[in-house]
């Protein structure tokens, strides 16, 4: 039973996404797992630097905010809600972002250090702001899950509350299917299609589906899709569930455009054993991105072999991380 505010994007028929592409993006980690104070910048990243005295916040969990720039026009997304809001709010003060300048939010998938943060988020943002404003989801955001690893028995994982979350004003839950623009240039790539043979869903992550609890195959992980002009695609990953090299063919085939310019965000790649991590880097290396910025979950085996095969393109991330793509 639907929720007063919720729509189900179901009407979308058109597979290839008539993107409209940016003069400029913007990508602001709010959140991730590390945080280094001496890393140098970059052409493409900025990072605030605890010499200041005001150090930024870390913790298993993953939060971006997403600027897009057309024609002079900027526009504000807000992409996954780390696993707590105090570290939210207080990255976010630090990186002097303001919720009240923010357009929509979206969110990844259903795991807790990606949803922690959600609820007071909004509620923050409801306080600073009365305009109206949309979350967009995936299939089975709301749904309880659960861990078979390390504890043997199912782990309950938590569960986001739609009432909750229904319960805030002049908010509405899109859960979509199918591409779907979020904001201005920003695409979340609906459903992801499943094309190699070796990203398989995680036998020990586990969903509650008609009441009994079965494989989670994260089929309503949404990822973000970004179009730079003249320059090709940026492809944001919450986890990565589906497979990164997934992720990137399907941004590929739902927009027609080959050349990928930056691929980055959580790869889940910790637990993928070593001939997966070398063929996932192959994959990704075939692609030819101009960047590649593994995050979050992407484990430390499978950085060092970016870093090994792909040392040019390669750039670390941070918390505090301010990325700025340019035409």
């Amino acid at each position: 039973m639907r929720k007063e505010g919720w729509v189900n994007e179901v009407n979308l028929v058109a597979e290839l996404v008539d993107m409209v592409q940016v003069d400029e993006l913007r990508i602001t980690v709010v959140v991730d797992n590390h945080y280094f104070t001496v890393q140098n910048d970059s052409p493409i990243v900025e990072r605030v630097s605890s010499a200041r005295g005001v150090p930024i916040h870390t913790e298993h969990g993953l939060s971006y905010v997403v600027e897009t720039t057309m024609d002079g026009e900027k526009n504000t997304f807000l992409f996954d809600f780390g696993l707590n809001f105090e570290t939210i709010i207080k990255n976010l003060a630090i990186l002097n972002v303001s919720l009240a300048t923010v357009n929509a939010f979206g969110l990844s998938h259903g795991h807790l250090d990606h949803w922690g943060g959600l609820l007071q988020t909004l509620k923050a943002y409801r306080r600073a702001s009365s305009k109206e404003t949309t979350l967009y989801v995936g299939e089975e955001a709301f749904a309880p899950r659960f861990s078979g690893y390390p504890w043997g028995s199912p782990h309950y994982l938590g569960q986001l509350d739609v009432k909750q979350i229904s319960s805030i004003q002049n908010l509405k839950i899109k859960e979509i299917k199918l591409p779907t623009e979020v904001m201005p240039g920003g695409y979340f790539t609906g459903y992801i299609d499943r094309v190699t043979e070796y990203e398989k869903a995680r036998t020990t992550l586990l969903i509650a589906r008609n009441e009994r609890l079965e494989m989670d195959d994260f089929r309503g992980e949404q990822a973000m899709i970004v179009g730079l002009r003249n320059k090709g695609l940026i492809i944001l990953s919450g986890c990565a569930h589906a497979g990164i090299v997934n992720t990137v063919r399907h941004a590929q085939k739902i927009t027609g455009i080959s050349d990928v310019h930056a691929v980055m965000g959580g790869f889940h790649l910790f637990d993928s054993g070593t001939e997966n991590i070398k063929r996932t880097v192959q994959d990704i290396k075939s692609v030819k991105p101009q960047y590649i910025i593994p995050m979050h979950c992407t484990g430390y085996d499978a950085m060092t072999l970016f870093y090994k095969e792909m040392p040019e393109q390669l750039v670390l991330s941070t918390a505090g991380s301010r990325f700025t793509f340019v035409a």
